[in-house]
């Protein structure tokens, strides 16, 4: 008769407890980049939402010339990461600030910062472009003004 031996070490696998001891670890390391990666998911969110703000900004601006608004304009102020439309009357109607995170990087039309359209919807100084940054997800977005059509564009740069 054989006689079994206790010496269950050279038993080939893993165990259960080693299994849950590596999901264990594993969800540790998920859960601790899941913040930053929800994060960069709302940085991106904010910064094309913004970019729509500010051309659909545009494209009012630009329709209302249509209309025989003239006078109507945004103003970019790119210190203070923020912009304003004056009204048809040359005053200041509304200031927008941009989202923490979100910079501009540069806004022109044309010479300067201040975007507004003629009549025929032609920017009245020539076309431009306005860029949006956000650094921490290493993100570039530009709104472009055509010149000669006064078509406005999102350019989305992944950089």
């Amino acid at each position: 008769m054989k006689v079994r031996s206790k010496n269950t070490k050279n038993r080939q696998g893993i165990t259960f407890f080693e299994v849950i001891i590596t999901i264990l670890i594993v969800s540790i390391c998920l859960f601790s980049l899941l913040p930053a990666y929800i994060e960069n998911i709302i940085l991106n969110w904010q910064l094309e939402n913004q970019a729509d703000l500010i051309a659909e900004d545009l494209r009012i601006i630009r329709n209302s010339a249509f209309n025989g608004e003239t006078n109507n304009s945004i103003l970019f102020d790119i210190g203070q990461n923020s912009y304003y439309i004056f009204s048809n009357n040359g005053k200041q109607s509304s200031k927008f600030d941009l989202p923490n995170k979100i910079t501009f990087k540069n806004a022109y039309c044309g010479s300067s910062n201040r975007c507004s359209f003629s009549i025929h919807g032609v920017p009245n100084e020539g076309g431009g472009k306005i860029s949006l940054l956000c650094k921490q997800i290493n993100k570039e977005i530009d709104i472009i003004i055509g010149t000669a059509t006064g078509r406005i564009w999102i350019n989305k740069n992944i950089n």
